[in-house]
């Protein structure tokens, strides 16, 4: 399979990925649209770090720039938790009460979240409004914040997440 191939069936399920993440897995994505971004990967905090995205469509850079570190965190959460296209679906429309992204696996439905910030009272909104999944992902960018759900709610896959360097720590 070619580089351009094999982004492309990245960007068809994650809808937007960063050049870190590409770097981590042997590509590149050169060949699609970019826009490169000052972010901050948790809201609220000081730290700001420039990221590259990439979509396959530039009018997804353009219509929401805002939107992009959260897909970019979906996506950087599919490849940790290592699932394959086919069991995993992006919803356009999270709400408080809709999930970012579904897993099917072994029969079950899981509700997967990217939290870059959320006020703790949006959390458990969240929290119980997936209580009808089979299990809930729930990822974050900052590893303190990750341990403190996992205490919250020990039941929940919670994962660090960073997608914007090119060597996972």
């Amino acid at each position: 399979m070619t580089t351009y191939v094999a982004v492309l069936k990245r960007l068809q399920v994650d809808r937007v990925v960063t050049d870190a993440l590409l770097s981590r897995a042997g590509l590149h994505g050169a060949q699609f649209p970019g826009l490169i971004l000052t972010v901050r990967p948790l809201s609220g905090s000081l730290k700001e770090t420039e990221v590259h995205f990439r979509t396959h469509d530039a009018q997804t850079l353009l219509n929401k720039p805002s939107d992009l570190p959260h897909y970019a965190g979906l996506a950087a959460m599919r490849a940790q938790v290592q699932q394959p296209a086919d069991h995993w679906s992006v919803l356009v429309t999270g709400s408080a009460t809709r999930p970012d992204a579904v897993l099917k696996r072994d029969n079950a439905v899981i509700a997967v979240e990217f939290d870059a910030g959320y006020r703790y009272r949006v959390v458990k909104q969240k929290m119980r409004a997936f209580e009808d999944y089979d299990a809930v992902i729930w990822g974050t960018t900052s590893a303190l914040r990750a341990a403190r759900l996992r205490a919250m709610y020990p039941a929940v896959q919670v994962l660090t997440v960073d997608y914007w360097t090119a060597t996972q720590t």
